[in-house]
């Protein structure tokens, strides 16, 4: 592929990075258990623009799993949790304490959920086993994931051109992927797996 002026193999590249923001925002919100932010921060470390941009798509992807589980949790809630303690660091307090939080404090929960280090997807079932209105749940949603991935991507940034300052890309690459390793190490040895 060749390097014309009109920018098409830059526009691939933003078009992927939006396709796996994307895809990455949607498998968190269903069963993955790696959040986003990962990617943003990692894509911050070349671009902070770039990186605020993939925000909107993985937001769209959260958004597009989070209907299918609050759905889920409206149609059959025990095989959607049942779901839920298969994967990583979510077992059956975490969901009930989720559900209970939900129950007492309505929308500002998932505010909270970041915060304490408990998944969207759980309060996506909950609330739809809640019935919570679909549009409340979208429309808390949205700040409630995107203020997080914003400041993330801002940080991470501003952190990036900090340390390119005295290393190498790779080398800050390399330190980005050391300390999710041990953020996600922690996290897994504090919630098990």
């Amino acid at each position: 592929m060749s390097n014309d002026s009109t920018g098409s193999p830059r526009r691939l590249s933003a078009m992927g990075i939006g396709c796996w923001s994307f895809l990455w925002g949607l498998a968190e919100a269903t069963v993955f258990f790696i959040i986003p932010d990962v990617l943003l921060s990692g894509i911050a470390i070349r671009c902070t623009k770039t990186s605020l941009k993939a925000c909107v798509f993985a937001l769209a992807g959260a958004l597009v799993g989070g209907v299918c589980m609050f759905i889920w949790g409206q149609q059959d809630v025990k095989s959607a949790h049942r779901l839920l303690e298969k994967i990583p660091a979510i077992n059956a307090e975490m969901i009930d304490t989720v559900n209970e939080q939900i129950r007492e404090d309505g929308q500002l929960a998932f505010f909270m959920g970041p915060i304490l280090g408990r998944p969207y997807k759980i309060y996506a079932v909950n609330a739809g086993s809640q019935q919570m209105d679909l549009a409340a749940f979208l429309l808390v949603s949205i700040p409630a994931r995107m203020i997080r991935f914003v400041l993330l991507a801002i940080l991470s940034g501003m952190t990036a051109r900090q340390l390119l300052k005295r290393f190498s890309e790779k080398q800050v690459i390399f330190m980005h992927v050391t300390f999710c390793c041990v953020i996600y190490s922690l996290y897994f040895y504090h919630f098990g797996l």
